[in-house]
C-alpha cells in the first residue's frame, strides 16, 4: 500500500530537525524539549490532524517498519475501533518479568488484560486522540491510552515486534535499580489514579469508527 501523505514529529535532542536514520524525511517537524515522553506524545498528537497517528521510539529500537504493520491492519478493518499495538519479542527473561508484573498491576487495579504495555508501536485512529483529554503529565501515557481506548469500545490487537539491545542513548526508567524501583512505584500509584477516573474517561457521545 502506498501512503500518499504523512507527518513526522520528533522531538528535538540535539538533532537535525526532519533527520532520522541519516536521512531526511520530508514535511518532518521537531518541538522543543518537554520533560516527559508523555508531554512529548501528547504534543505530538495535539500538532497532527492526521487521520490516523502512530507513535514509537524515535531512537529506532522498535522498527519503524512496525508502524506501517499496524497502519495496514487498521486500513484492511474499515468501519472498526482499533488500536495496534507492539507485543516485544527476543526480550530477557529480566525485562519479560518486569513487563508482567505491570500487566498484574494493571489487571489487578483496572480490571485489564494488556500485553506488553509500554511495547510500540501504538498505531490508531484520530478518534481515539480526540478521547485522551487528560493525558498524563509524567510516566504512564501507554497505559493511559489503552485504557481509554478499553473503556470506549477500541478493540486492542498486538503485533510481534522483535525488540533488540538499544544502540543510542540509556533508559530513563530502568538504567539502574533505583531507576527501575521509581518505575515501578509511579506506574503502580498511576495505575490506582487511574482506576478512580474511569467514569471521566468513557465517551457520553459514542461516535461512529472512522475509514481510513
Amino acid at each position: 500500500a502506498r501512503l500518499r501523505r504523512s507527518q513526522g514529529i520528533a522531538q528535538r535532542d540535539g538533532a537535525r530537525v526532519g533527520r532520522l536514520a541519516g536521512r531526511d524525511w520530508p514535511g518532518a517537524f521537531a518541538f522543543g524539549r518537554l520533560p516527559t515522553p508523555s508531554d512529548r506524545r501528547a504534543q505530538g498528537m495535539a500538532h497532527t490532524d492526521a487521520k490516523v497517528i502512530a507513535l514509537t521510539h524515535a531512537d529506532l529500537q522498535t522498527d519503524p517498519r512496525d508502524v506501517f504493520k499496524g497502519f495496514m491492519e487498521i486500513k484492511q478493518n474499515p468501519g472498526k475501533n482499533l488500536i495496534v499495538k507492539g507485543c516485544r519479542q527476543g526480550r530477557t527473561f529480566k525485562k519479560r518479568m518486569v513487563s508482567l508484573l505491570f500487566e498484574m498491576i494493571t489487571q489487578v487495579l483496572l480490571g485489564e488484560k494488556f500485553r506488553e504495555v509500554n511495547a510500540q508501536p501504538k498505531v490508531f485512529t484520530r478518534r481515539l486522540a480526540n478521547l485522551c483529554h487528560t493525558p498524563p503529565k509524567g510516566f504512564g501515557f501507554d497505559l493511559y491510552l489503552l485504557y481509554v481506548a478499553s473503556l470506549n469500545g477500541f478493540k486492542v490487537i498486538d503485533i510481534p515486534v522483535f525488540f533488540p539491545p538499544r544502540l543510542h542513548g540509556e533508559s530513563k526508567s530502568q538504567g539502574s535499580f533505583k531507576a527501575w524501583l521509581n518505575t515501578s512505584f509511579g506506574f503502580i500509584r498511576y495505575a490506582y489514579q487511574l482506576s478512580k477516573l474511569r467514569g471521566q474517561l468513557i465517551d457520553k457521545e459514542p461516535q461512529k469508527a472512522q475509514s481510513v
